[in-house]
């Protein structure tokens, strides 16, 4: 995959917030039509402060204003794919929580980009990318933030406009 599609955020959490998180997100996660669910947690009292840190340093990497969108916990298990898809957002985050050496990354349509438990992987919402079944079957949770650049206009009488750019 081309380097300049994406970036990376190392050891992002201590071990003792990132088991935390995985605890926390097993009453969030619900299987609904045969397929795992978690609803927007970006307010969650027990994922806010790190679901800001993690946009606030995804700001920082790419040199932009960014809003957070929404978030959720993505599950499986290996045994089922998630299929190519994107997002209506100008960036995603994928912070990989739970993960093993079979299962941590991302494939694109050009290629798997390897990512390993407790970093974040930052892309272009545009790039298709899914979840491939995997083996052995475990459990893989992943925390993902939907972001939308923050557009900031300065007008010439001294007023600051904030315009939120949204797809």
């Amino acid at each position: 995959m081309n380097i300049s599609n994406y970036f990376m955020l190392k050891n992002i959490f201590s071990e003792k917030i990132r088991k935390k998180m995985i605890n926390d997100s097993k009453e969030l996660i619900k299987l609904r039509d045969n397929i795992w669910f978690c609803p927007d947690i970006t307010t969650h009292k027990n994922f806010k402060k790190q679901i800001e840190e993690l946009a606030l340093q995804t700001a920082e990497k790419i040199k932009s204003h960014l809003k957070i969108k929404n978030s959720w916990i993505a599950y499986s298990t290996g045994e089922t794919e998630i299929d190519f898809h994107n997002h209506d957002s100008d960036y995603s985050l994928v912070y990989y929580m739970k993960t093993n050496k079979k299962n941590s990354g991302t494939q694109f349509k050009d290629g798997f980009v390897k990512v390993n438990q407790n970093d974040a992987l930052i892309f272009n919402s545009v790039l298709y990318h899914k979840v491939p079944k995997y083996f052995p079957y475990e459990d893989r949770k992943t925390l993902v933030l939907e972001l939308n650049k923050i557009w900031i206009y300065l007008i010439t009488i001294g007023i600051l406009v904030v315009c939120l750019h949204q797809n």
